[in-house]
């Protein structure tokens, strides 16, 4: 499109560098897409492919695709090549998956470091979320002895204090899943511009966190319901 316009590209010739009259004039036999060629995560762009007879490099790689098991071809291809060239020596024989590894070990790494700072922060959410929801159902130990005296039954003391418990954790989980998303599809995009968001995770977190709560809440609770009436209204 750059040097050809509306014209047929094949059979073009032009410059690598245009400003310099000096440099190689090559025919054009053929177009490609844009390829990504360096990092696994850089953008394709436009590349110019030249046959290695024209431009011999120091360092080549070539891709087979085997039958069975790749790595077990390792030990063959090496001896192949030892009589095509013996002096030709081989370098970083890898399997495809193997090689992808590689290519993102950068990515890989950062994901293994966000994993870490969420568990962390999943766990520091948890303690401090029971120590919260425990103080507050303690701090009804007086309101349980004025319900029981009063001729209410320990179950329903029990499902009072779980309802008024999952009415405020399920309004602090909504509020976090509303500011968390974005979020979460800010630090996705860094990851190679995955901006996939996996609702197993988010429901995986707020059964936790309702696990976490309902224990909180159970606790306490059992314990202010084992304390005789009379003594928990005198309770502080």
């Amino acid at each position: 499109e750059r040097y050809a316009g509306d014209r047929d590209p094949l059979g073009l010739r032009f410059r690598l560098s245009p400003h310099d009259p000096t440099s190689r004039v090559v025919t054009l036999v053929g177009v490609t897409e844009s390829l990504t060629l360096e990092d696994a995560d850089d953008d394709p762009e436009p590349v110019l492919l030249v046959p290695q007879a024209q431009n011999p490099p120091s360092f080549a790689s070539i891709a087979l695709r085997t039958r069975g098991d790749p790595a077990a071809f390792k030990q063959r291809l090496v001896a192949v090549m030892r009589e095509i060239d013996a002096d030709t020596p081989l370098y970083w024989v890898r399997t495809y998956d193997e090689v992808i590894a590689v290519a993102n070990f950068g990515q890989r790494l950062l994901s293994t470091i966000y994993a870490a700072f969420g568990l962390i922060a999943l766990l520091l959410a948890a303690g401090g979320l029971y120590g919260v929801v425990g103080f507050t159902v303690a701090q009804r130990t007086r309101e349980i002895g004025v319900r029981r005296a009063l001729g209410a039954s320990p179950g329903n003391v029990m499902k009072t204090i779980l309802r008024r418990s999952a009415w405020q954790v399920g309004i602090g989980l909504a509020v976090g899943l509303a500011l968390g998303v974005p979020f979460a599809v800010l630090l996705s995009a860094s990851m190679q511009g995955q901006m996939r968001i996996d609702p197993g995770i988010w429901l995986l977190v707020a059964g936790l966190l309702g696990s976490v709560a309902l224990v909180a809440s159970l606790v306490p609770a059992r314990r202010a319901l084992r304390v005789d009436p009379m003594v928990a209204l005198r309770h502080d």
